[in-house]
């Protein structure tokens, strides 16, 4: 007895028909009604009665029958966590994450936590901004993004257009960076209206949440920066400050460690409460396999997040 006998049993007891068993099973008739034959004679019992106007399943059929049914469940339960298991084992996972995002909440630990688990799994890391992750995960070429914005933003939310948005990391604290020199150095605290009559600035790109986010906090309170050098690392641009060429304004988890390369330099704290927030991004519903493991590496805090 075996597998491939339980179907064919199964399907003619529910066609009551060889012919159009044969063809639910993809098979064509004579061997379907050899391997009825076979299993019958193995089992020296009459599994169906046959004429040449009707099929009728017999007791012993109906048994038999009824046994199949589990069996055929019980390995089809098993084949589908099978493929699940080597999902895990072969899949490919896809995640971006902004600079302050990646840093707050420390992306290379949580990925080394999850291959440590999950080693077959193939990641891959990008890099921009949130505008551009975000619609990576709406397109398709990215399974989560995790991404940087104003505290000021809604907390957990839909997205819109397929993608939802929960927030990780409430609160990052921005402050500003001066070199050692500089008229605010001695300073622990400063308000944005001090920062703006300081000197030049130097900023993060145009289109970024970082950028954003400062843009906004000035633009509220009716103050103008004079702007001398935009960067594309945050990294760089304390490096620029620690110098004396400009004031940056990053978020604290890239003030607390000196770039390679950089001087001294003064880390103030901004009075006017300036913040940004984490979140992670992936498109609605059920995730996959992969994605699957890595949220729960993410929720059980398996890395510890950077907080100020």
């Amino acid at each position: 007895m075996d597998l491939r006998q339980l179907e064919y049993v199964v399907a003619v007891a529910d066609e009551l028909s060889f012919t159009r068993a044969a063809e639910e099973c993809h098979v064509v008739q004579s061997a379907l009604s050899h391997q009825i034959q076979r299993l019958e004679a193995e089992l020296d019992m009459r599994l169906f009665e046959r004429t040449s106007r009707r099929v009728r399943v017999t007791a012993a059929g109906e048994l038999l029958v009824a046994y199949a049914r589990r069996i055929l469940a019980t390995v089809g339960d098993a084949r589908v966590e099978l493929e699940a298991l080597a999902g895990l084992e072969r899949g490919e996972l896809a995640v971006g994450a902004t600079q302050t995002a990646g840093r707050v909440l420390d992306v290379i630990a949580l990925f080394g936590a999850f291959h440590r688990q999950h080693s077959g799994i193939k990641l891959a890391s990008i890099s921009g901004p949130a505008p551009e992750l975000v619609e990576g995960v709406r397109a398709g070429w990215l399974d989560l993004a995790f991404v940087a914005g104003s505290a000021q933003a809604p907390g957990n939310e839909v997205a819109g257009d397929g993608v939802e948005r929960q927030v990780l990391v409430e609160r990052e604290p921005l402050v500003a960076v001066v070199g050692m020199k500089h008229r605010l150095a001695g300073r622990s605290r400063v308000r944005l209206t001090e920062l703006s009559e300081s000197g030049r600035f130097v900023e993060f790109r145009a289109g970024t949440g970082l950028r954003t986010t400062v843009d906004d906090a000035f633009a509220a309170r009716g103050l103008s920066r004079s702007i001398s050098l935009e960067l594309g690392q945050i990294s760089d641009m304390v490096r620029f400050a620690s110098h004396g060429l400009a004031t940056a304004v990053v978020p604290l988890v890239f003030a607390r460690d000196s770039p390679a390369g950089a001087a001294q330099y003064a880390v103030l704290r901004i009075a006017d409460d300036v913040a940004m927030s984490v979140s992670a991004v992936r498109r609605t519903g059920p995730p996959g396999l992969a994605l699957g493991a890595f949220l729960e590496i993410l929720d059980t805090g398996a890395v510890a997040q950077r907080r100020s």
